[in-house]
């Protein structure tokens, strides 16, 4: 996994749990963002992936409440909304993750992916069903000779929509996590089934309301500048979708009320 993270590396063993990160900082590059990371209260303990462009606004409302922040880490901030609110902090998270925060107290680990599944997550039951193990990618998961046979029917879905949906994989017994679920483990009990925290509500409308491109512009921008939020420079790239349709087209249209923006996107240098 080091490909994945290659400023830090950590492994921490709590009870019958391990758990091990390769950290990309992007947020707080400090050592008070590294991983696996304990909670102020140090009962829980998270591995995660991604990015939670919220962590100002969680930051205000946890030091509200009167936590003491240790550091500016978005890891930081995603652990303690949950140690706060249990699994109600899902619904208070902007961003894309996927994590996985074991409960000292109660025994549980508790993995969740973000509502699109723009982060993955992979998990198998090896040794009988006697160890759960999880993952970013399939390969961290199984040793030499452990992948006998590629699933037929993942391979069919590959071939007809360019990728596996979830939970399937095309080697199984892994399998992975689908979008906007969660899953909890316990040692000795049996897996729980994935359960969906999110999902899309889809309304029609016969036409585009007069405010509709404003409003569309209104939340391009403010994704564009959540996701600028960070400690080191970051590249962007326009991959001819609807969101750089959507700025390209309005660029041409008013170039300069966009100075804001893209002027703020550095180039990323190819070495």
């Amino acid at each position: 996994m080091a490909h994945r993270g290659p400023d830090d590396e950590q492994v921490i063993s709590d009870g019958p749990v391990t758990l091990g990160a390769r950290r990309l900082a992007v947020i707080d590059p400090s050592a008070a963002g590294r991983q696996p990371m304990r909670s102020a209260d140090g009962r829980y303990l998270i591995v995660y992936n991604g990015e939670i462009y919220n962590y100002t606004e969680l930051a205000q409302r946890l030091r509200a409440r009167g936590v003491v922040l240790r550091g500016r880490s978005d890891t930081e901030l995603l652990l303690e909304t949950y140690a706060a609110e249990g699994r109600d902090a899902l619904r208070k998270l902007r961003g894309m993750f996927a994590f996985a925060i074991w409960d000292a107290k109660t025994g549980e680990l508790f993995c969740a992916r973000d509502p699109f599944g723009i982060k993955p997550l992979y998990y198998v039951l090896a040794e009988g069903g006697r160890q759960f193990r999880f993952a970013s990618e399939r390969k961290a998961l199984l040793g030499p000779g452990e992948v006998s046979v590629i699933d037929p029917d993942a391979l069919r879905r590959y071939l007809s929509f360019q990728y596996v949906p979830a939970p399937s994989t095309m080697t199984p017994p892994v399998v992975c996590l689908p979008a906007g679920s969660s899953l909890s483990v316990r040692p000795g009990a049996p897996l729980d089934l994935p359960s969906r925290y999110w999902r899309p509500v889809l309304r029609s409308a016969r036409s585009p309301a007069p405010d509709t491109p404003e409003r569309v512009l209104t939340a391009l921008r403010g994704s564009v500048a959540a996701h600028l939020r960070s400690d080191v420079p970051v590249g962007a790239f326009l991959s001819g979708g609807v969101d750089s349709a959507a700025y390209l087209r309005d660029r041409r249209r008013d170039q300069a009320r966009h100075a804001d923006v893209h002027c703020r996107v550095r180039p990323l240098r190819l070495q």
